[in-house]
């Protein structure tokens, strides 16, 4: 039910909330030849050969300083986040795609982090263009003060992963859907959330890829037990929103459908894991009460079972409250 907020709010961080998505997002023209030929010529070295290195040189053509930051990532950066998923692709695809559980997990990994660091650098390209008298809706949105800010740190955060992502392409990059389904097919935790919450925005060129699509569809019911058993209360949320029709945009709307009874399920699940304060915040017992009407005696008992067992067997330990109104969902592993 409340994760439909941090659908919304996950596209509005994604452009700092300047709630002009279509100025952000509308797919620029290209540059003309000698801008391209000037940019080329100051680092030879690098071919444009992927969108994390078009978005590079053009934040870098406008003194944004991405090198410096990166080559010294701060001291508690863990070796794994320094691997380069450009050099280990090849065996990792491979190993994958024969069955090999840890190297699907490992390239899952490797590509979700390079993914995030794509996302970034498109987005702060995008947003370092805006005209210097660009205004959204709200004057509090300007180019200047509050959106550089935020752009100077989601940069800062993906500095330590970029050399990890020197050398990717866009083709490798587009694979995250199978290494996703691959790796929670195998147990990862992280790829099991990422799976479930796969985004139609997001999953690059799944559809294009009918067996990406059926592997998908089969493991839904174990995913969503596996992640169920580990107390992830994201997927909660986005299970009550799907089975609501809240959710088109998730690629978990085309498998799962409008079911009041299963919706009630995980509202009355959040609803126990919330505090007092919680359940008034997000007028939780009215939409319990509005869902209970819809169901049967036994549908009733059935759900209010299931969730008071579920509730104490893998949930009990951590309440709901802070997955309610969140944004986060599938980390960068």
């Amino acid at each position: 039910m409340f994760q439909r907020q941090w659908v919304f709010r996950a596209v509005i961080l994604a452009v700092m909330a300047t709630a002009t998505f279509f100025y952000l997002w509308h797919p620029e023209p290209a540059a003309p030849s000698s801008q391209v030929e000037a940019v080329t010529a100051a680092n030879p070295q690098e071919p444009v050969t992927s969108s994390i290195a078009q978005s590079t040189r053009k934040l870098t053509a406008h003194g944004v300083d991405l090198a410096k930051k990166a080559s010294a990532p701060p001291e508690s950066t863990s070796a794994s986040k320094t691997q380069s998923l450009a050099a280990l692709h090849a065996s990792l695809a491979a190993a994958a795609r024969a069955g090999d559980g840890n190297a699907a997990i490992q390239i899952h990994r490797l590509t979700e982090r390079c993914k995030k660091v794509e996302r970034t650098l498109r987005t702060a390209s995008r947003v370092i263009n805006l005209p210097d008298n660009f205004h959204g809706p709200s004057t509090q949105f300007g180019k200047a003060d509050e959106m550089l800010e935020w752009m100077q740190k989601q940069l800062d955060e993906i500095a330590p992963l970029m050399p990890s992502c020197e050398q990717v392409t866009d083709a490798q990059l587009n694979e995250l859907p199978e290494w996703t389904v691959l790796a929670a097919k195998a147990g990862d935790e992280n790829a099991v959330q990422c799976f479930i919450g796969m985004n139609l925005a997001t999953m690059g060129d799944f559809l294009d890829h009918p067996a990406w699509l059926q592997g998908y569809k089969a493991g839904v019911p174990a995913a969503i037990d596996m992640a169920v058993r580990n107390g992830d209360w994201h997927v909660v949320g986005l299970l009550e929103n799907a089975y609501g029709g809240n959710i088109d945009n998730f690629l978990i709307s085309q498998v799962l459908h409008l079911d009041p009874a299963q919706q009630y399920r995980y509202l009355k699940l959040q609803w126990l894991g919330a505090t007092a304060e919680a359940r008034a915040q997000y007028n939780m017992d009215a939409r319990v009460g509005d869902l209970a009407h819809q169901l049967s005696p036994v549908q009733l008992q059935q759900a209010n079972d299931w969730a008071a067992q579920t509730y104490r067997t893998s949930f009990s330990s951590s309440p709901s409250d802070s997955t309610l109104n969140s944004n986060s969902f599938c980390g960068d592993g």
